[in-house]
């Protein structure tokens, strides 16, 4: 649906149960999870979960998880190329976190104790994964290495469902070029008119878009 609440749309139809959608960055897929088992189907055992994929518009359904036990929870990490997921391995019984390619191949598992580890999330750039492990939100590096509480909480008293800080815009406005005059002057110009504006990249935030060698300049 639209951010305001409007224009919303079914993308799945299938009997099962379906949840727990994420966007892909380029906004083209939205992974999820899905039950094994139809509805009212009491033939079906174990209720297993998996992680599956689609185009925006719910096409093109992929199942990327065959995992015999519950896979949940996708997030996609900021370059698209990895989904993170909490996950059972056979005869577990507790979540970990696992990581793999966005076509669901290379499963790595990130995380390995006896307590559930759930709901991980990536930052925006892709360097760590924030997770819930029992009642506590920890962080890691993508690989697994370096795990940190950042909670306190104790049971009943649950930190649950970790969620990122958008960053900040990769630019620095710097101010308008002559004749026009910078805050706190009062501009006035015709409708339509186009205003130069200075502003410079951190880092090196949208070079790629640059054939190798330029931007150059000569006397």
């Amino acid at each position: 649906m639209n951010a305001d609440g409007s224009g919303e749309t079914r993308l799945t139809s299938d009997l099962r149960d379906s949840g727990t959608p994420d966007w892909s960055p380029d906004g083209n897929k939205i992974a999820f999870t899905r039950i094994d088992c139809y509805a009212n189907d009491v033939s079906c055992s174990g209720d297993n979960y998996d992680i599956w994929v689609m185009n925006a518009n719910g096409g093109e359904e992929t199942k990327l998880t065959t995992n015999p036990s519950h896979d949940r929870f996708p997030s996609w990490s900021p370059d698209g190329k990895k989904i993170a997921f909490d996950g059972m391995v056979a005869g577990g019984n507790n979540f970990d976190v696992f990581v793999m390619n966005a076509n669901g191949s290379g499963v790595s598992r990130l995380t390995d104790t006896t307590a559930e580890e759930e709901s991980p999330e990536w930052s925006p750039d892709g360097t760590k994964i924030a997770f819930q492990r029992g009642a506590y939100i920890y962080t890691m590096h993508a690989d697994g290495s370096s795990q940190v509480a950042l909670t306190s909480y104790a049971f009943p008293n649950m930190a649950r469902e970790p969620s990122w800080q958008p960053l900040t815009p990769p630019y620095d406005f710097s101010g308008f070029y002559s004749p026009v005059d910078n805050p706190p002057t009062l501009n006035q110009v015709k409708v339509g008119r186009s205003i130069p504006v200075k502003f410079g990249l951190g880092g090196d935030q949208g070079l790629d878009i640059f054939a190798e060698g330029y931007p150059k300049s000569n006397r």
